[in-house]
C-alpha cells in the first residue's frame, strides 16, 4: 500500500494511518520543513515496531488549489507507474480545508484507481469515504507516553516514578496495601502528612522536627520499621521498603501514587485495562526556541494513554497557584496535543460549593481562604482543566 498524508498540525493525525494501515511507503502533502522535523520521529516509532515503512515529504502551495492537484497528480502517476500493483490510498484525517477539496477533486480524476480512508480518533475507527464504511473497528496501534511525547516534538528524559505498560502493573498487591494504608492516614489532615513527610525528606542536614505521633502511626501501621524513641527527643527507624520510603520522603509522592494505582486498576466492560501505558514523574526535553513566554518545568505528575488519547494529569496535595495551573495547561498542550485531557488532582479544592449558611458561619480568615479556592476551581476549569477534588478524595 502506498498512503499519501495530509500533513496536519495536530500531530496524532499523521501517524494514525500508518499504524493502522501499515503502508510500504508514507508521502506527506504539506510543508517540507515541518514535516521533515517530524519524520524522525514517525521513522523511530515505526522502527520500533518492527515497521518498515519508507517515509517521504512532497511541498504543496498551501493557498494554491489548482497547484496542489498538480502536485497531487504527479505523485499519483509515479506512484502508478513504480508501483503498478500496489493500492493507493489517500487519508483524509489532517491537513487544511484546500488540500482536502484537492483530494476531492483528485479522487473524482482517479475514481476507482484511487481510495480515500480517514481514521476517527473519537472512535478508534478506520472509516472507508468512497463508501462510508467501516474499515476497521479494532485499532491495535496504541501509544505509549514515549511515543506520544516524540511526536509532539519532545523526549523523555526520564521517569523518576512508576511506569506499568500493557499487562506489565508495576504496584503489585503489597505495594497497593501501603499506598492505601498511607492514604488513609494522609487524608485525615494533608497538610500534617505533607509537613511531617517533608521533614522527614529534609536533606539539609541538621536537626529536623517530626511529630512522633506520626511516626507510631507510620510504625503500627508497618509502613517504618524498628522505630524507637531516644533520649533527648531523637528517634530512628527504618522504611519498610524502597518503594514506601519514596512516599516518606517527598510529600506529593503519594497522592501521585495513588492515582496512579486508580488508573491501573481501571478496566473497561471487556474486562481489559483501560489505560494502555501510564508514567509517573515524567522530565520532559524540549528543544526552546527563545520565543518561550515563561520559563516552563517540563515535568508531569502523571500521564496516562489510552489508544491515541493523553490524559496528563498534576496532583497537588497542598496549596496551589494559578501559575502553577498555567504551566502544566501549556506543557499539557504543548505536549498532548489537540486531543489531550488535562486533569488536576488535588484535596486542597472541594467543588462542592459551600450554602449560603455555611459561608456566613466562616471566620474572615476562613472565607478568604475559602473565595481563593473557589476562584482557581474557576480558573482550572476555565483553563479545560477537569478537577478532581476532595468531594471525590475523601469519599
Amino acid at each position: 500500500m502506498i498512503l499519501v498524508e495530509l500533513f496536519d498540525l495536530v500531530s496524532v493525525e499523521n501517524v494514525s494511518g500508518f499504524l493502522l494501515l501499515e503502508p510500504r511507503k508514507v508521502v506527506f502533502l504539506g510543508e517540507t520543513e515541518k514535516i521533515n522535523a517530524a519524520l524522525e520521529a514517525y521513522r523511530e516509532i515505526a522502527q520500533k515496531r518492527g515497521k518498515n515503512i519508507e517515509f517521504f515529504s512532497c511541498a504543496i502551495e498551501k493557498n494554491n488549489l489548482s497547484k496542489i492537484v498538480q502536485t497531487m497528480q504527479k505523485i499519483l502517476e509515479e506512484c502508478f507507474k513504480q508501483y503498478p500493483n500496489e493500492e493507493i490510498v489517500i487519508d483524509l484525517g489532517g491537513g487544511d480545508d484546500l488540500a482536502l477539496v484537492a483530494a476531492g477533486i483528485i479522487y473524482e480524476m482517479y475514481k476507482g484507481k484511487i481510495q480515500l480512508q480517514r481514521f476517527s480518533i473519537a472512535t478508534g475507527c478506520m472509516i472507508d469515504c468512497d463508501e462510508g464504511t467501516v474499515i476497521s473497528d479494532a485499532f491495535t496501534g496504541k501509544f505509549s507516553v514515549e511515543e506520544y511525547i516524540m511526536i509532539n516534538g519532545g523526549k523523555v528524559k526520564c521517569s523518576v516514578g512508576l511506569h506499568s505498560s500493557g499487562n506489565h502493573r508495576e504496584i503489585d498487591a503489597e505495594f497497593e496495601k501501603d499506598i492505601l494504608a498511607m492514604w488513609n492516614i494522609c487524608k485525615e489532615n494533608p497538610s500534617s502528612w505533607n509537613r511531617n513527610v517533608n521533614a522527614i525528606g529534609n536533606t539539609s542536614g541538621g536537626m529536623v522536627y517530626v511529630e512522633k505521633s506520626f511516626l507510631r502511626r507510620m510504625s503500627t501501621a508497618g509502613l517504618i520499621k524498628n522505630y524507637k524513641e531516644k533520649y533527648g527527643g531523637r528517634v530512628s527507624f527504618d522504611f519498610k521498603n524502597n518503594n514506601v520510603k519514596r512516599c516518606l520522603t517527598k510529600s506529593g509522592t503519594l497522592l501521585e501514587f495513588y492515582v496512579t494505582l486508580g488508573a491501573l486498576k481501571m478496566k473497561d466492560e471487556k474486562g481489559e485495562y483501560v489505560y494502555n501505558d501510564v508514567m509517573t514523574g515524567v522530565q520532559i526535553d524540549w528543544p526552546h526556541d527563545g520565543n518561550n513566554e515563561i520559563d516552563i518545568e517540563n515535568e508531569i505528575d502523571v500521564i496516562l494513554t489510552r489508544d491515541l488519547v493523553p490524559v496528563f494529569i498534576s496532583c497537588k496535595n497542598g496549596a496551589f497557584t494559578s501559575e502553577e495551573l498555567y504551566k502544566f495547561s501549556v506543557v499539557a498542550a504543548r505536549f498532548g496535543g489537540e486531543y489531550v485531557k488535562k486533569v488536576l488532582v488535588t484535596p486542597y479544592i472541594n467543588k462542592k460549593e459551600a450554602s449560603k449558611e455555611e459561608i456566613l458561619a466562616m471566620r474572615p480568615a476562613q472565607r478568604k481562604e475559602y473565595s481563593k479556592r473557589r476562584q482557581l476551581l474557576a480558573r482550572a476549569e476555565k483553563m479545560g482543566i477537569e478537577v478532581i477534588g476532595a468531594e471525590v478524595l475523601y469519599v
